[in-house]
């Protein structure tokens, strides 16, 4: 299925990124060329290929109609949509050169030509971020990957495109060494994406970079926006109100066994961690597991040990 999806995907990038290219190719050549191919030119590259593509890309991919909303989905888009305009852009180019040289109109008509020559390297240009993003993908130095798609986001010029290499540049310095300089500069990415795309994963993106920088009162302030939207952000909301020494808030988050004995065990009240977690249906791994952390860190060994194996007996195959 994911062969299917790239496949056809690639197959609507095409299509939309051509578009410019047949009609540049019937103002180069229209004088040479029949009011009816000229008017099937057209067509083919206004309605029916991005039509063909669109309801192929719709059969596999686009199951929901919300992710064509999405703002990540359309700034990535983008980026391979202007990056198959780039190659494009290119071949044609030197087709022009080597065909239109040729032509005694070249020398009378140099200015239709010059013009388009002009539009064709702003295409190049605008391509050029989606390269950057690729070649940068592809590298293994994370450090190359930093610089390249920095240099990428400072090339780009749509919003969206904008915010899609800001969360790739944020992601990448956030995968870097583990320093605070270094998850200042991802959370300052992070901020810059949800600027630009402002959706729900751009949001809870930023929230664990929030966390990960000890900015707990940006991060209760995105995580209630979050929750309020219906978005579980449950556990990232109970961590942050253990660091503000909230434990009542924190307890109020979720009635869920887990989650309340987690808090417990941070405040190291282990009583009502075995409590909240012996709630659990015996037979349940998590509360074996779970037991088992509590028990390791009350200094009860033993019972941990005897916990993980009961773990290991519910895991094993039945004859």
């Amino acid at each position: 299925m994911n062969n299917i999806y790239i496949i056809i995907s690639n197959l609507f990038y095409f299509s939309v990124a051509i578009i410019p290219f047949i009609l540049i190719h019937c103002l180069v050549f229209h004088e040479k060329m029949s009011k009816k191919k000229l008017l099937i030119s057209i067509l083919a590259a206004a309605i029916i290929m991005p039509i063909i593509a669109a309801i192929s890309c719709y059969i596999t991919a686009f199951k929901q109609f919300d992710i064509i909303k999405d703002s990540f989905f359309i700034g990535n888009s983008t980026l391979y949509i202007l990056g198959y305009i780039g190659l494009i852009a290119i071949n044609y180019i030197i087709f022009l050169i080597v065909k239109l040289k040729k032509e005694e109109k070249y020398k009378t008509q140099k200015s239709k030509f010059i013009i388009i020559f002009s539009i064709l390297i702003i295409m190049i240009y605008q391509s050029i971020p989606t390269f950057l993003l690729c070649f940068s993908l592809s590298s293994k130095n994370i450090n190359n990957q930093i610089k390249i798609t920095k240099l990428a986001l400072k090339l780009s010029t749509f919003p969206y495109t904008k915010g899609v290499l800001a969360f790739y540049t944020g992601m990448e310095i956030f995968a870097s060494e583990y320093n605070e300089k270094n998850i200042e500069e991802a959370i300052k990415y992070s901020e810059l994406c949800n600027k630009f795309l402002k959706t729900d994963s751009s949001k809870k993106d930023l929230l664990i970079h929030y966390l990960h920088g000890k900015k707990y009162q940006e991060a209760l302030k995105m995580a209630l926006e979050l929750k309020n939207k219906g978005i579980n952000v449950d556990f990232e909301l109970i961590q942050i109100y253990i660091e503000l020494n909230k434990i009542d808030e924190a307890l109020k988050v979720s009635d869920n066994p887990i989650k309340k004995a987690f808090i417990y065990r941070k405040i190291k009240n282990y009583d009502k961690a075995l409590e909240s977690i012996n709630k659990l249906e015996k037979n349940n791994v998590d509360l074996y597991l779970n037991r088992a952390i509590i028990y390791e860190e009350m200094g009860k060994k033993d019972l941990a040990e005897q916990d993980i194996n009961k773990i290991k007996e519910l895991k094993r195959p039945k004859k």
